[in-house]
């Protein structure tokens, strides 16, 4: 009876063994697709993060894109505007240092300024 008992005991544990195995063999293979999904979706966020860091690079080009062009335009506007003042400045400084003479009957000389030989000269061909 003992003999009997001990190899029932033994096939008993053979078969608990063997489901064991079963049961590990199942848990590796979960495992191991745990660990491909999980290195997909690393990778997957990798890429997002590459390519969000990238857009926000080019957002940030392009911001800066437009401040540089927006600060040259005031510029250049401010530099119109001076040019406009000095002109008229150094227009009223000239009919100030030379005044014209008017002769009894005669129609004042034009004032030659540098803008105005500009206009009234005949353009080179």
């Amino acid at each position: 009876m003992r003999i009997r008992a001990k190899s029932a005991q033994f096939v008993r544990m053979t078969d608990k063994v063997a489901s064991q195995i079963d049961c590990n063999e199942e848990l590796t293979l979960a495992t191991e697709e745990a660990r491909r999904i999980m290195r997909e979706r690393r990778h997957l966020s990798e890429l997002a993060e590459s390519r969000q860091s990238t857009q926000a690079a080019r957002h940030k080009a392009r911001f800066q894109e437009t401040v540089t062009t927006t600060r040259l335009r005031d510029i250049a506007a401010a530099q119109a505007s001076e040019l406009l003042y000095l002109q008229a400045e150094l227009d009223r400084w000239r009919k100030r240092s030379f005044p014209s003479f008017v002769i009894a009957g005669r129609a004042p000389a034009p004032v030659r300024t540098a803008s105005a030989r500009r206009f009234n000269e005949p353009k080179p061909r």
